[in-house]
């Protein structure tokens, strides 16, 4: 008997998607923020059988996907490559600074909660926000290593809070938590 031809047979470990689409180019570039963790894209060895006989096989290097976070670090990363007046006459581009303290809060975020959406306003402010059914949240990341943090339940009376002049550098994981209780479901 003839051995059995196996044409090609790919076992996947997930469902692959392309990394999102951004006008920015550059933006998994590391090498200004090398302490923070940004979109670095480890691979992942999938094993393949190509056409001649199973007993022939090969290693294929599949790219793992990129958590949300990292993809949120990379698009605040991103931030670095604007430019005075990428917003029009007056805008300003975001510092270094400001670009690393967003990052650092974000390695505040509690388990639990949505991964909120990046902002930046054309004075070069950098933010993140969360607009949920039941809740609201918005960060604004201040020049000096500094942030305000508004929320607001959607629920009932629609509770508001609001903090400001907290220090990203003092931030604890379990304060946050509480603060951003209101966006757990």
């Amino acid at each position: 008997m003839n051995a059995i031809a196996v044409k090609t047979v790919i076992v996947l470990a997930g469902l692959a998607q392309p990394a999102p689409i951004t006008q920015l180019a550059g933006w998994n570039s590391t090498s200004a923020f090398p302490d923070y963790p940004v979109a670095q894209v480890p691979t992942l060895n999938v094993f393949t059988a190509t056409s001649a006989t199973s007993s022939e096989s090969a290693m294929a290097e599949i790219p793992a996907l990129p958590t949300k976070i990292e993809m949120l670090r990379g698009e605040i990363h991103a931030y670095s490559q604007l430019a005075e007046g990428w917003d029009g006459d007056g805008s300003v581009a975001p510092t270094p600074d400001n670009i690393a303290d967003a990052i650092e809060f974000t390695l505040h975020l509690p388990a639990g909660i949505p991964t909120p959406k990046p902002m930046i306003s054309s004075s070069g402010e950098i933010g993140l926000y969360w607009n949920l059914d039941h809740a609201y949240a918005d960060v604004a990341i201040e020049t000096g290593g500094h942030f305000s943090l508004f929320t607001r339940d959607k629920r009932g009376e629609q509770l508001e809070e609001f903090a400001e002049e907290v220090s990203i550098r003092d931030l604890s994981t379990a304060w946050l938590s509480q603060q951003l209780a209101v966006l757990a479901a």
